[in-house]
């Protein structure tokens, strides 16, 4: 147990008793409301400059924002409880839209389904009989009419697929041509699509060690061991790693935030990224077939991100000398519900950052090591996995990745077809073509809100006077874009002789580029939201020390990544910098350990784990 209370800070995410309490005052103060859900409960953002002011230990004044869908009257409503006194501040009424789609709902569809005769038999047409293990997965429809259907109803739509056992992989045998409609309100099938029939693929598709076969036994034991334990400290949802400050949590919409990031530059604390998160994620299908057509998924706006976050196993998702952050999000009766280890801490070792040997004398290279702190979160949409990760670097860079993984989404085709918009992954099975679109909303304020962004690139000049050779080269004027308004920006400064500046992109509330269909940048998204010299020899010797010098910033390409250097250096990261206590090169193997490690009755397996 720490000796001190964990630090409150403007933007932590709600305990379980600030969400009891805020959806007890809407139930209290407005009993008009018959059939009450809470899509969204969450902290309700204080102005920007309050945090700006904030210092740790500081008391913090708390207020919910909460989306509240009233079923009986299928009216959505936006509240601001203040969390000191109970009582809502703000109560509005949002007409003619609809709240993100709520677990509850998708957990209701298999037994809605069932219980229709007409869907029974329409299941029955397509070859499915056996109705017990049924998977039903929900479609967010947007705009998108149906004929016969009221646009004004809470409709979406879902598709069909089989399952031979609890755990079977349903994804490897979809019901082609067959679309229900759902009225989420009625709990009734408002409509049924069908097409031919066709036969259901006949392979499954499992995936787990059974299935499969054994897994690879060539690797031996990998351990990661800190005796002295990590080099970060946590304290409530802030963390302090090396210079670096940040705030971590949960979100119910964005899922994966860190805000309040800053850089300790000497005795200054100088501020480099408000929030970052991100805002949408939108997944568009290329198939035109009519059970394809529709599947545009916002996953933020639409499925609430946060809601999806998983917890993490140590070991299998997360390997080291690991520190954990739980979320505490609520169902949408309003009760709070926590996810244990649902965001993963830990360091990790990143190569060489800098090196060099003066080969004309005998002494050993000067190296120094690089190191990067992680900040990850895992969420689970149906059929697939991201991974979304922070990494913080000594040399003062940040970066984001999103890695995505699960198993693909798939589509039903008539034996000896070639699909027009897809890939054959399996016999009848169809992987259709689709995207995986990210917005991420960046609020940048490296020394304050006052930002501009600087692209400099190398250019070769005209062979002439003074270049007969053409090899002369000079960095172009640089194109800017200023996030300030006209009275807070800030002068522009060429850029400093021998560094290069890598374009970010900056994106506070004035910025265009930070636009979205967020209504406020300093309040929740409301639920209108539809919703990147060659080595010398060796020596027999090396001496490391810590890391010094300015790294550039490594974007990772690869299909299954996305990768977003955020800033190319930070405040204080100096060429010359050193270390008055050099670090060891050595490094030592401690016992083969295997993880086991379990999340919702599944396992996960791998062959090392870290030392806690």
């Amino acid at each position: 147990m720490s000796p001190h209370p964990p630090l409150r800070h403007p933007y932590d995410p709600l305990t379980p008793d600030e969400i009891t309490t805020a959806v007890a005052a809407v139930r209290e103060h407005r009993s008009e409301l018959t059939e009450a859900r809470f899509p969204v409960v969450r902290t309700d953002l204080p102005d920007k400059q309050v945090v700006r002011d904030w210092t740790p230990g500081a008391p913090v004044a708390r207020s919910a924002f909460l989306v509240v869908y009233d079923r009986a009257d299928a009216a959505t409503y936006e509240a601001t409880v203040d969390l000191a006194t109970g009582e809502i501040t703000r109560w509005q009424h949002v007409p003619d839209v609809q709240p993100g789609i709520m677990i509850e709902e998708i957990l209701e569809l298999e037994d809605i389904v069932r219980k229709d005769p007409a869907a029974v038999a329409a299941l029955a047409r397509h070859g499915v009989h056996d109705l017990d293990l049924l998977q039903i997965d929900p479609w967010s429809t947007g705009t998108l009419p149906v004929d016969g259907v009221s646009a004004k109803r809470r409709i979406m739509r879902a598709s069909a697929y089989v399952r031979e056992f609890g755990e079977d992989n349903g994804y490897a045998r979809p019901v082609g041509n067959l679309v229900f409609v759902i009225d989420c309100n009625e709990k009734s099938v408002a409509a049924i699509q069908e097409g031919e029939v066709i036969p259901l693929p006949p392979e499954s598709g499992n995936y787990d060690a059974g299935s499969v076969g054994p897994l690879r036994t060539d690797l031996r034991p990998l351990e990661i061991t800190q005796p002295e334990g990590p080099s970060f400290t946590v304290s409530g949802n802030v963390i302090e790693w090396q210079r670096w400050r940040l705030h971590a949590h949960i979100d119910a919409v964005e899922g994966l935030v860190l805000s309040d990031v800053s850089y300790l530059d000497g005795d200054r604390r100088r501020s480099v990224l408000h929030r970052a998160a991100i805002s949408e994620m939108v997944v568009p299908y290329g198939d035109t077939s009519d059970d394809f057509y529709f599947r545009n998924v916002f996953d933020a706006g639409e499925y609430n991100l946060g809601k999806t976050v998983g917890s993490l196993s140590l070991g299998c998702d997360c390997l080291g000398e690991i520190r954990y952050l739980d979320a505490v999000l609520s169902d949408e009766s309003g009760t709070p519900q926590t996810i244990t280890n649902a965001i993963c801490m830990h360091e990790e070792d990143y190569g060489i950052l800098w090196k060099h040997w003066n080969f004309r004398y005998a002494g050993a290279p000067e190296v120094r090591r690089s190191r990067r702190f992680v900040v990850s979160a895992i969420h689970t949409i149906g059929n697939y996995e991201y991974g979304f990760f922070w990494y913080l670097y000594l040399d003062g860079t940040i970066q984001f990745e999103s890695k995505l993984t699960g198993i693909v989404q798939t589509r039903a085709i008539a034996p000896g077809t070639t699909p027009e918009f897809g890939t054959l992954v399996a016999p009848q099975l169809d992987a259709p073509n689709h995207q995986h679109l990210f917005n991420m909303r960046l609020d940048l304020e490296i020394d304050g809100p006052g930002n501009t962004v600087l692209e400099v690139d190398a250019v070769g000049l005209p062979m002439g006077p003074g270049n007969e050779h053409g090899n002369a080269s000079s960095p172009a004027r640089p194109r800017s874009r200023t996030n300030a308004t006209p009275a807070a920006r800030v002068r522009r400064r060429p850029p400093e002789r021998g560094r290069w500046s890598t374009p970010t992109w900056s994106t506070a509330s004035a910025s265009p580029s930070a636009t979205s269909s967020c209504r406020s940048s300093a309040r929740p998204c409301s639920p209108r939201r539809r919703a990147t010299w060659p080595g010398a020899p060796s020596s027999p010797a090396t001496t490391c020390g810590s890391p010094a010098t300015t790294r550039r910033s490594c974007t990772r390409r690869a299909t299954t990544r996305t990768s977003t250097p955020v800033t190319a250096s930070a405040p204080g990261s100096g060429r010359n910098a050193t270390s008055s206590t050099p670090t060891s090169c050595s490094g030592t193997r401690s016992a083969p350990r295997t993880c086991l490690g379990r999340r919702t009755g599944r396992s996960c397996r791998a062959s090392t784990s870290g030392s806690r």
